[in-house]
């Protein structure tokens, strides 16, 4: 897949290891930021608190959910979706083929 965030790393010369640390570090700290903006929100009469509360809540499961899902179907993991849920170690491509291109044209224009 050459459109997504670790493939935007990998292409910014990450190592596929620094990817996912720098992606699951910038993910921790959008949760984080998530939590503390929803817990400072302001407080609204009772009909209008609920509703923001339970949008809120839906946000919170709609990330949650995503998670799940991904570590039920063979979508990312492939036949490796119970060992990636017992491990939390997934193998991944150390030079895909989009980055071999690269490298090649990289090489070939600097002659």
């Amino acid at each position: 897949m050459r459109h997504n965030l670790i493939t935007a790393c990998r292409r910014g010369r990450m190592s596929a290891q620094e990817a996912f640390d720098h992606l699951g570090n910038l993910l921790e700290a959008r949760l984080e930021r998530f939590d503390e903006i929803s817990g400072a929100l302001p407080h609204w009469d009772v009909p209008a608190a609920a509703a923001v509360d339970a949008y809120v809540e839906g946000i919170r499961n709609a990330v949650q959910a995503n998670l799940y899902w991904s570590l039920r179907t063979d979508r990312f993991f492939g036949a490796a979706t119970e060992e990636v849920k017992k491990t939390r170690k997934v193998k991944v491509m150390i030079c895909p083929k989009y980055l071999q291109i690269e490298v090649w044209l990289t090489k070939t224009l600097s002659i």
